[in-house]
């Protein structure tokens, strides 16, 4: 029923820029025209508006709940490394970029990456391994399985954690996963 609604008014709407459909309890979910973007605003104040970039192909998330916390998210298209992510976290050479994803909740900023790589785990975590060391991580932490490494790190305010996992399907192939975000304050 709303999908019929929604294609009228979408139809009617032609010439506007966007639609405008208010919701139950007082508050109200705009369409773009194009169909780039949602906002939706609650009935106690709360915004927040989903797009689609078409240009950088991904999709971000913005918005502020009614106390005036805002959050944000960005998820880019596979092979990019998100804006923002320290440019010396290293990844493996041939290192294919499968995900990524960049967020802020109020200030604090965090990044996932996933990737895969034909490469030994041995050797992927020697190199995040070499890294936590040479760039002065503290608290580091070590966990080795046969199939599975997991290691993490903290510095200035900021926290570096990296899993790696053998490919099952895909021998001497790995996946990875780096997530680098700011500690709770």
């Amino acid at each position: 029923m709303w999908a019929f609604w929604l294609a009228g008014a979408l139809m009617v709407a032609g010439g506007c820029s966007s639609v405008s459909i208010p919701t139950g309890d007082g508050g109200k979910v705009e369409v773009a025209n194009d169909g780039s973007s949602v906002n939706v605003t609650t009935a106690d104040g709360g915004q927040g508006t989903v797009t689609v970039n078409g240009d950088q192909k991904g999709v971000s998330f913005q918005g502020t709940d009614a106390q005036g916390n805002k959050s944000s998210l960005q998820i880019g298209e596979a092979g990019s490394l998100p804006d923002g992510l320290p440019k010396e976290i290293p990844f493996p050479d041939n290192a294919v970029i499968t995900a990524s994803m960049a967020a802020d909740n109020n200030g604090q900023k965090s990044y996932t990456v996933t990737f895969e790589v034909e490469q030994s785990i041995e050797d992927v975590t020697k190199l995040y391994q070499g890294y936590l060391q040479s760039n002065g991580y503290a608290n580091t932490t070590e966990t080795k399985m046969a199939d599975l490494s997991m290691l993490s790190g903290d510095k200035d305010g900021y926290s570096l954690s990296v899993t790696i996992t053998a490919d099952a399907e895909k021998k001497g192939s790995v996946s990875g996963m780096v997530v680098y975000g700011a500690l709770k304050q």
